[in-house]
């Protein structure tokens, strides 16, 4: 599982999608702290590369997963992450070239968010 402490900047965050984004218009991973939706962050992602070998937030081992599958956010600023505890992470495809607007969101993972303490091994 992935874990970041707390302001912790220019880790990658995934999230696989399972499905072809290669028509994508925007994606997006939405984050809900601790204390809930109401305290929620939006980050712009990227359409991943090609995963293999690698263990998502959640625990989940994956073993390959297709470039257009899978999206991602660099943590840029300290205030990405905010809050200690269990984040809710999810993903959202948006079409914007179909009609109606095609909108996927992903399965929920958890991003495990530490103290920035470092002195007493948080």
């Amino acid at each position: 599982m992935l874990t970041v402490r707390l302001g912790e900047m220019g880790k990658r965050i995934h999230v696989v999608m399972n499905f072809n984004m290669a028509s994508n218009t925007s994606l997006q991973i939405i984050a809900v702290p601790p204390s809930g939706e109401q305290n929620q962050k939006t980050w712009t992602a990227t359409l991943g590369g090609a995963l293999s070998s690698i263990v998502l937030e959640d625990g989940t081992a994956i073993s390959s997963v297709a470039s257009n599958e899978s999206m991602y956010y660099d943590l840029a600023a300290r205030t990405d992450i905010d809050e200690v505890g269990d984040w809710t992470l999810v993903g959202v495809y948006t079409n914007t070239d179909a009609t109606p607007d095609d909108v996927f969101v992903s399965a929920q993972t958890t991003l495990t968010v530490l103290s920035d303490n470092y002195d007493n091994g948080l």
